[in-house]
């Protein structure tokens, strides 16, 4: 699968990854949906007090097998439209954990 550069994009600072959380959501994966111009997330945890900023990243380090610590919430602290920074990885790698967990 191929994701558009408005999804995933390389910078000077490392890859950029954009996502469309759910808060609250009822079903366990954390993998919504994968298309070309969106990656879709399920989380249990509501948004208030940063509780699904937190879930986001730690599941999402998860996925990747890195520290949560190596991933930045750069844009959409108080939104479902999110912006993460991973300045450790490449687009590609994290495209094809993503597809990993889409194939579980």
């Amino acid at each position: 699968m191929s994701v558009s550069k408005e999804v995933i994009w390389q910078a000077d600072a490392g890859t950029f990854l954009r996502v469309f959380v759910k808060p609250r959501s009822g079903k366990r994966n954390l993998l919504e949906e994968m298309t070309e111009n969106a990656i879709q997330l399920n989380l249990k945890s509501s948004a208030r007090r940063g509780k699904a900023n937190k879930e986001l990243l730690k599941r999402v380090s998860k996925v990747l097998g890195i520290s949560s610590g190596d991933i930045l919430l750069v844009a959409g602290q108080r939104s479902r439209d999110k912006t993460l920074l991973i300045p450790t990885m490449e687009p590609d790698e994290i495209i094809e954990a993503f597809e990993r967990l889409k194939e579980e």
